[in-house]
């Protein structure tokens, strides 16, 4: 088994083969891709989370990422969120274009979505390609030129943001770009869908028993605690005739109806007054100065940090569901006394002007030396910009 270059942890990787042996596989024991490729779609979920248990547990146990070591939770609910929006895209997808999605594409669709994130159990910053590369410990009995097998190495390296975006359009999966022979649509939807999983249910398990760092540091210092700790809630809902995608994100920072125990528990780390949590210092002065409502400072907030995700999520779902016209992100704060929604659209035709803007804010003086490359998902927006200067580039 090759993974990428550069230095990993080998005691990650003698821990993942310990994860593999405790699933029953390793030292020639493997999973016959057959069986499982041709199984009815609606056993595949099953046969994944039964046969791989402990692989995907085992991500759990890694929390490496940012300053106060920690990133998204990668369980089993993610895979299950994953998975089963991936599965309603695909129907969408059916919808739309009045052509049947496959058993095999669901199929494939699943195998993405559960494999997706096995990686994590080696290395972070890799976890794309060491996913890839778990395929083939955990598979026998397959054609590495297979369609099938193809599509789904495929996905699962092009979900990881440092691969996806050097695309210029994801419309390109399965037609003009390396990554042809393979279907095009479990792709799409799965990676739309990992990238729309946010929420509470994420937040890191690193977090359970104690906080490495003060609570206002950990919010306003890791990225990605800001973004779920404050969406209670998200939901996605098509209009009838499939033009218009609404996701709203329930923003609040009250944890007193948090049900689930474990998120609870991580949550109560970080009240700052009653059952409030902590906001950064920044949203609270522009309330109090600006009235500037803190779900508009969270939507900013997170289309920076997420910008590069965002883009390769609106380009699946616009090379995906040729019907689709807009896309509405919604963030909607219910406290009574402050109740408020704030919405900003990305229409198919103009996201990536959007998004370059926002990039481009977030790199300015980097971008203006030179000394950064646009991510290749965003350079239509670029090249609009430049020609409404008055010149093309």
């Amino acid at each position: 088994m090759v993974f990428p270059e550069g230095e990993l942890d080998l005691s990650r990787c003698r821990h993942t083969i310990e994860l593999l042996r405790a699933d029953d596989l390793g030292r020639g024991r493997k999973l016959d891709f057959q069986e499982f490729i041709n199984l009815p779609s609606d056993q595949t979920s099953d046969y994944l989370k039964n046969k791989l248990r402990n692989l995907i547990s085992g991500v759990l146990i890694l929390e490496d990422d940012g300053p106060y070591q920690m990133f998204n939770r990668h369980d089993i609910t993610h895979l299950d969120r994953v998975n089963n929006m991936a599965h309603s895209f695909l129907d969408e997808s059916q919808k739309q274009k009045q052509e049947l999605i496959t058993p095999l594409e669901r199929n494939i669709s699943t195998a993405i979505a559960y494999l997706h994130d096995i990686g994590n159990n080696i290395d972070r910053k890799k976890h794309g390609e060491i996913s890839a590369n778990l395929f083939f410990k955990i598979f026998s009995n397959y054609d590495s030129s297979d369609i099938a097998v193809r599509s789904i190495l495929s996905g699962i390296k092009l979900h990881d943001e440092q691969v996806g975006v050097k695309l210029n359009d994801m419309d390109k999966v399965g037609g003009d770009s390396e990554y042809i022979n393979v279907f095009p649509q479990p792709i799409l939807a799965v990676i739309a869908a990992d990238k729309l999983d946010i929420g509470r249910h994420r937040l890191s398990t690193a977090l359970t028993e104690s906080l490495p760092a003060a609570f206002e540091h950990i919010i306003e210092e890791t990225p990605h605690t800001l973004v779920v700790i404050y969406a209670q809630n998200s939901q996605l809902i098509f209009t009838d005739d499939g033009k218009r995608l609404n996701w709203q994100i329930d923003f609040s920072t009250d944890i007193s109806a948090e049900e689930n125990s474990q998120t609870r528990k991580i949550l109560e780390q970080f009240i700052w007054k009653d059952e409030d949590i902590y906001v950064p210092r920044e949203w609270h002065a522009n309330w109090k100065k600006n009235d500037i409502p803190y779900s508009a400072s969270y939507l900013g907030k997170m289309r920076s940090l997420y910008c590069t995700r965002l883009a390769l999520m609106f380009s699946s779902l616009y090379a995906l569901l040729p019907q689709l016209e807009t896309v509405q992100i919604k963030v909607a704060d219910s406290k009574s006394y402050i109740e408020t929604s704030i919405v900003s659209e990305y229409p198919r035709d103009t996201w990536q002007d959007i998004l370059f803007m926002v990039w481009k804010k977030i790199h300015k003086d980097d971008y203006k030396l030179g000394m950064i490359n646009l991510p290749n998902i965003l350079k239509s927006g670029e090249k609009h910009y430049e020609q409404r200067k008055g010149y093309s580039i």
